[in-house]
């Protein structure tokens, strides 16, 4: 689908889910739309991200600090509570009154809680704009505290809110795969991702553990879990000969009002650290989408360190690349309007050690030279949005200790059926 048909069907129908696998656009037509809302004067768009890690991949603030919804668990303690938000529920009604489309980006991880509070400021704001919701059921889902599990009727997911039901969505599912051109990869990908582990897959996921045309001295290797991404980053710069550079982010703070707190969590949600540790010599990975230069995953080696300008080989060619300003905007009452507003900058090199990424901080990346680690794999789900970040099979690895390869294969594909159910009533 192309953004004009995509505008389309904004333009008719108030609310709209864009869903589908991964890789096959749902980031990049988000991304357009809200380059052409801004650009044509459309009216005021909001990118948000149930994540800080889905925030900043389109530029935008995460879900609970627009709608104000603090530390509450579900929709009564937000009511009991509403008082120590009247402020920024005022602010929040303003910007309401003026803006025309609200984007929330991974909505696979928005709890059914999370989306009654959403639906409860929206109707304090008597919002009249519409709702675009993007993402796939089929990957991460709400990751929760334990009293935060379930809702009044035992739900966890969005699409189980009785507000889901109302919004009376247009559900457009993108299908034609963008990542990769193989035609038996995405078929294998297409089956793990609805819960399916037959023979086909079985053997197909076999050949990838074996599979020895992935060089272990130029992959990445992407973990369940965070501390065994570092862990590995740490230990593998170590062994190269050189000076390591810790290069600390040239940060700007731009709005007083803007509390140390709400920092600190924005510079936690992003890919690229404020202190980047590199050697020359280091494989790196590109954290942003330049057209013509990167791609938000694409691998390097850096070759030369400056001040200013970090020197990287990129499939035969050297990019001189430059920080870029990694914004943090929220919105500042000017006049009668509230205006986007620049309130914090840090001014970072786009890049992370690529030896080895969680698959939580994977999102929106499409990675060349893949080893998936599958030993710890805990959320269902987890093993297919692994794999899926892959950009070509010939150069992914599955990396295993388990001697029943075949149990575990069936143990790790595991899908919630009350996404399957989902699926096939609305498809």
């Amino acid at each position: 689908m192309n953004l004009d048909e995509f505008v389309t069907i904004l333009a008719r129908y108030q609310n709209v889910f864009l869903t589908g696998g991964g890789g096959v656009g749902k980031s990049y037509l988000t991304r357009e739309i809200i380059k052409y809302y801004k650009a044509t004067n459309k009216g005021d768009v909001i990118p948000l991200g149930s994540t800080g890690i889905s925030a900043v991949n389109i530029n935008g603030q995460t879900v609970h600090s627009f709608f104000a919804l603090g530390i509450c668990s579900d929709i009564g303690e937000l009511k009991r509570k509403n008082y120590l938000f009247s402020s920024r529920v005022n602010k929040f009604k303003k910007i309401c009154k003026q803006t025309t489309l609200i984007i929330i980006d991974e909505v696979s991880m928005i709890s059914s809680n999370m989306m009654e509070m959403i639906a409860y400021r929206l109707n304090q704001a008597r919002y009249k704009g519409s709702l675009l919701l993007v993402g796939d059921f089929y990957q991460l889902p709400p990751v929760l505290k334990e009293r935060e599990m379930y809702d009044k009727n035992g739900h966890v997911f969005a699409f189980e809110s009785t507000v889901w039901k109302t919004l009376n969505l247009k559900i457009v599912n993108l299908t034609e795969m963008k990542r990769n051109s193989d035609i038996e990869f995405t078929d294998i990908i297409n089956k793990i991702r609805v819960g399916v582990c037959d023979d086909k897959v079985i053997s197909y996921l076999n050949i990838l553990c074996d599979n020895d045309e992935v060089k272990y001295n130029d992959c990445t290797y992407l973990f369940p879990r965070n501390y065994e991404a570092n862990e590995m980053n740490l230990q593998e710069l170590d062994k190269i000969v050189g000076d390591e550079h810790r290069i600390i982010a040239k940060c700007l703070h731009l709005d007083k009002q803007l509390s140390s707190s709400e920092v600190i969590a924005w510079k936690n949600s992003l890919i690229t650290s404020e202190c980047l540790a590199l050697k020359v010599g280091a494989p790196v990975l590109f954290t942003i989408n330049k057209p013509g230069i990167c791609i938000n995953g694409d691998r390097g080696v850096v070759v030369k360190i400056e001040t200013d300008i970090i020197y990287v080989r990129k499939d035969r060619k050297t990019i001189a690349l430059e920080r870029n300003d990694f914004k943090y905007e929220k919105r500042k009452l000017i006049g009668d309007e509230y205006v986007e507003n620049t309130a914090y900058i840090m001014s970072q090199f786009p890049l992370k050690l690529a030896f080895a990424i969680s698959i939580h901080k994977s999102q929106g990346m499409s990675i060349d030279n893949l080893v998936c680690n599958i030993d710890n794999i805990f959320l269902p789900h987890q093993f297919y949005v692994a794999i899926s970040r892959a950009k070509n099979p010939k150069k992914l690895k599955l990396d295993t200790i388990s001697t029943s390869r075949d149990e575990y294969f069936k143990s790790i594909i595991r899908v919630d059926p009350r996404v399957v159910d989902y699926y096939n009533r609305v498809f």
